[in-house]
């Protein structure tokens, strides 16, 4: 049975300013459930990322952003009101985007994607 001990939840605007401060809010929102700096720094990465996408890709209405905390594991899940499946880029090394979800592959233990009538939701979990 999973028990979460923690659980956050806050939307923010579909535009580029809510990337900044959707990683400030995790930071906050991860400073009681995390010791290691560098989960925290990974989750916060991976939020930038989603967030990115989002606001880029999903029909520019609200993102929300939830993060929980069970079993020795965080959970983070990205919504917006789009119905594009993501796409795993590979892009060119000299190339400045594209390489989000491939950040995510590398730095969660799982990930995946939700698609249902009001939208798109990018999860993943690390370790705390």
């Amino acid at each position: 049975m999973l028990t979460v001990v923690h659980a956050d939840l806050r939307s923010f605007p579909g535009e580029p300013s809510s990337v900044p401060a959707a990683r400030r809010w995790a930071r906050r929102a991860l400073s009681d459930q995390t010791e290691s700096v560098a989960t925290a720094q990974d989750v916060e990465l991976m939020v930038s990322e989603l967030v990115t996408n989002a606001v880029k890709h999903g029909s520019h209405g609200r993102v929300t952003v939830a993060l929980s905390a069970m079993d020795g594991t965080i959970r983070v899940e990205v919504h917006d009101p789009g119905h594009g499946l993501p796409v795993r880029r590979y892009p060119r090394p000299e190339s400045l985007g594209g390489r989000g979800l491939m950040l995510v592959e590398q730095l969660a233990v799982d990930w995946g994607v939700r698609l249902d009538p009001e939208g798109t939701t990018v999860w993943f979990e690390v370790g705390q």
